[in-house]
């Protein structure tokens, strides 16, 4: 089942606009793939080689990116945490994956890292689209859709991109590889970091889910649904391999 599909009976998000700082017009994307199935970002979005673009720290740090791969794209993910509760109301309810709309936010990064920093929060305050094909207007900065997170059948966490004008970053499957708690713990789902599984589809290597907001479940099942969704959103940095 696609994303969009879930979202229409899954998200009720409130309606609530932050307002954002003063930012330029995000700069006209034109993104290509080469020979090699990398993926082109023009120069002035280029996430490499920057010194204003650097991978958030958690504490305890996760593991760093492998040195021969390279930062492809930046992209916010806003959707729910799923999680179910059973019949012991003492219990704690039990994550069962998540959904969410992924949002290009390279050329963002490039521009106003701090612009980036706020964005998680930014959308989490916000209403997705009601067309879920529309870009995410966080105040008045635009974020263009370019694919959506979701688990498979199998419930492996899938991150497909191949919806989006630019198909070279493909179908990621993942894993947890480490975690390391949000900043805001009680409210804030932890920061990951992923790391691809058989069953992946062109190049991305690693996935850090980072600033995190908000998708943490209640404490215990007591007076909750059997079923739970929890609004979020994230920074997910995205890096790949040229093959």
């Amino acid at each position: 089942m696609k994303a969009s599909l879930l979202f229409t009976t899954t998200l009720a998000i409130a309606s609530s606009v932050l307002a954002a700082p003063t930012f330029s017009p995000l700069r006209t994307r034109a993104l290509l793939s080469n020979n090699h199935g990398r993926r082109q970002i023009p120069p002035e979005c280029d996430l490499n080689g920057l010194d204003n673009v650097v991978l958030p720290v958690a504490n305890p740090p996760l593991p760093a990116p492998g040195a021969d791969l390279y930062l492809a794209s930046i992209v916010i993910g806003r959707g729910v945490q799923n999680y179910t509760c059973g019949n012991d109301s003492t219990a704690a309810p039990v994550a069962i994956g998540a959904v969410a709309t992924l949002y290009e936010a390279s050329c963002i990064a490039v521009e106003d890292p701090e612009l980036l920093a706020s964005l998680p929060g930014r959308a989490l305050a916000i209403s997705l689209p009601t067309d879920p094909e529309e870009d995410l207007v966080c105040g008045a900065q635009p974020l263009e859709r370019n694919g959506h997170h979701f688990f498979n059948s199998a419930k492996t966490p899938t991150f497909d991109f191949t919806e989006a004008d630019d198909e070279a970053l493909g179908l990621a499957l993942v894993s947890v590889g480490a975690r390391s708690p949000a900043p805001d713990a009680a409210t804030a789902v932890p920061w990951l970091q992923l790391s691809r599984v058989d069953g992946s589809v062109g190049p991305i290597q690693s996935i850090y889910r980072l600033n995190t907001a908000g998708g943490v479940a209640p404490a215990t099942c007591e007076g909750q649904p059997a079923s739970i969704s929890v609004q979020y959103a994230a920074q997910y940095w995205v890096f790949s391999s040229d093959a």
